[in-house]
């Protein structure tokens, strides 16, 4: 059965960036509206709240309920080769995407992925997916979907009420001074995810995921060549530790209502 592809990364970031309103900051933006659930992130200490506030603050999230639709090309890099790139439509506001991307083997799939229900609407080359072919389809779309957009949803995973913030006092990266910023799930032995931040320009410059006990699992990546998309700031590409690798944000773009006409799939033209 498909399931919810939000539910699952805890994204709802409308609803999530509301929350951030209730949390006392100076800074902040308005009041959230009363339907929303204003319940801080359980057991989080003052200091990693004020930071994780003012970070996301600062890359623009409190206006993410301005954004009907984020547009943009997802790359994954080898070397100095781009070794896969897939296209998104993100309908924020429609809880949609439209991907559309090639495997290995040359197929291309173009799906409108419904990110409620997990379940996707589109073609595999020019056949229409029907059957087992949409199964095949949702699934593969469902992963686009949660790789390709880990980053952008990342700071919104600083108040997912699961889990709690921990200030891990300061430390030195690359010659420069950062706070640790970790997100803890409340989950048992659920990985830890660890931002490394400036604390005076509010950039996250490294993130990592963490299972205590086991050093050797630690999956970290850079956060560089920062840039507006729409009212937000994004960080543009991402260093893997894995070697020669990189993930690369390109022609992205925020609109403020949803171009229906780029959201209808479209099978592959005749050869």
């Amino acid at each position: 059965m498909a399931r919810s592809v939000q539910g699952d990364l805890a994204l709802q970031l409308p609803l999530q960036v509301a929350l951030l309103a209730t949390f006392g900051c100076a800074s902040a933006p308005p009041a959230a509206p009363a339907h929303v659930d204003t319940t801080p992130v359980s057991h989080t200490d003052n200091a990693a709240l004020e930071l994780a506030q003012r970070l996301v603050y600062s890359f623009g999230y409190d206006h993410l309920p301005q954004v009907a639709q984020l547009n943009f090309r997802y790359v994954f890099e080898s070397g100095d080769e781009a070794v896969f790139t897939a296209t998104h439509h993100w309908d924020l506001a429609g809880h949609r995407d439209r991907v559309v991307w090639r495997d290995p083997d040359g197929h291309r799939y173009d799906a409108l992925l419904d990110l409620q229900t997990g379940v996707a609407h589109g073609y595999v080359d020019e056949r229409e997916a029907e059957g087992d072919l949409q199964d095949v389809l949702s699934s593969k779309a469902q992963q686009r979907f949660s790789v390709d957009t880990y980053y952008l949803a990342l700071p919104m995973r600083l108040f997912d009420p699961e889990s709690h913030l921990i200030h891990g006092g300061e430390g030195r990266l690359d010659g420069r001074t950062v706070e640790i910023l970790e997100v803890h799930p409340d989950a048992p032995r659920a990985p830890v995810l660890r931002l490394y931040v400036d604390p005076e320009g509010l950039r996250v410059h490294r993130s990592e995921v963490a299972i205590d006990g086991h050093p050797e699992q630690l999956r970290g990546a850079s956060w560089d060549a920062y840039r507006p998309v729409g009212p937000l700031l994004l960080a543009h590409e991402h260093r893997l530790d894995s070697r020669g690798h990189r993930m690369v944000l390109e022609e992205a773009s925020a609109l403020p209502s949803v171009d229906h006409q780029i959201m209808t799939p479209e099978p592959q033209a005749a050869r």
